[in-house]
Formats: C-alpha cells, structure tokens, sequence
C-alpha cells in the first residue's frame, strides 16, 4: 500500500514538478504574482504621476481665443496703433514679445 502511494506522489512531481502541491492551496503564485503585482504598481504610479501633471502644470496665460479678439481689435491699416483692451504700455509690452512682427513698431 506504501508502495503504491510512493508511486502517486512520484508521478505527480514529474507531471507538475511542484511535489503534487498543485491545487491544495500552497502555491502561493511566486515570481509571476509578484511581477504581476509590481506591473501593475507601476501603471498606477504612471496614471497618478501623469494626471498630476495635467492638474498642476501652467495654464497658458491667452487661449487661442483671446488671440483672435486681438488680432481682431487691431488696426489692419496700423499695426502699431494701441489696439480696445490694451494700454499703450501693456501693448507696447505686446509687441515687444513679438519683434520679427512689429519691428518698425518699436524702432
């Protein structure tokens, strides 16, 4: 009787090479669990690393379509002329970001 439940036990290691564990509950997944545990760690760090970043990064101080008011508000027949809405410091200021555009502007 010995003999033949030594030879069971034989059989079940070569066929799942675990010591005929498998299915009894102590297996508790090794390297693969933790692989699959630090992976998906690393997605959730990357997911939570990227949102923060779309919340705290700089807003742009004009939307695109604030830049259209102003192109809108200048004076297509002079450029130079302080446009609604600007001071003519601030639009001074304006143009002094912009050189290549207004360059007879701020000579």
């Amino acid at each position: 009787m010995k003999n033949m439940e030594n030879e069971r036990r034989g059989k079940e290691e070569r066929e799942h090479g675990d010591g005929g564990r498998q299915g009894r509950g102590g297996s508790s997944g090794g390297p693969m669990k933790a692989t699959a545990l630090v992976v998906l760690l690393l997605f959730a760090v990357g997911t939570l690393a990227w949102t923060l970043s779309g919340i705290l990064a700089p807003k742009p101080l004009y939307t695109a379509a604030q830049a259209q008011r102003t192109f809108a508000a200048q004076n297509p027949l002079d450029k130079c002329a302080t446009p609604a809405g600007y001071t003519d410091a601030a639009w001074r200021q304006h143009m002094g970001h912009h050189p290549d555009r207004y360059a007879e502007c701020l000579g």
